[in-house]
């Protein structure tokens, strides 16, 4: 019984692992379009890759919605230079028609992604400041 346990418990720990592995190229490239859209403060290319029900909740806990992101981001310089994303990690859910994109960059971000018509679009996104 416990051997059980313990072969559940290893495969519950190396799953986010394997699944990350399996993430479409796809969806790779568009987190990372994204993510130099905001660096490069490319407004069209951020609008291409968010969907219009868009909402995040910055690292100060404040709640925007797309157009307020949108407002906020028009008003933003570029980054001097590229803001990594370390330990990424990607799930895919609902049969490969949704992901959940984990990074850090100084605060976690988590992005939830979806597949449409035209692409993988980001729908909600949360960050969270990292520990010390």
């Amino acid at each position: 019984m416990t051997r059980t346990y313990l072969v559940a418990a290893l495969l519950l720990c190396t799953a986010p692992v394997v699944v990350a592995a399996q993430a479409p190229a796809d969806l790779v490239q568009a987190a990372h379009a994204r993510d130099q859209a905001v660096d490069k403060v490319d407004v069209a290319t951020w609008e291409r890759l968010t969907a219009p029900e868009f909402t995040v909740v910055n690292e100060t806990g404040h709640l925007l919605t797309r157009a307020e992101r949108i407002a906020e981001l028009r008003k933003a310089k570029p980054a001097p230079s590229p803001i990594p994303c370390g330990q990424e990690r990607i799930a895919m859910l609902a049969n490969g028609n949704a992901a959940v994109r984990r990074c850090l960059s100084g605060v976690w971000w988590t992005d939830v992604w979806v597949k449409s018509g035209t692409g993988w679009q980001v729908v909600a996104v949360q960050g969270t400041p990292a520990g010390k």
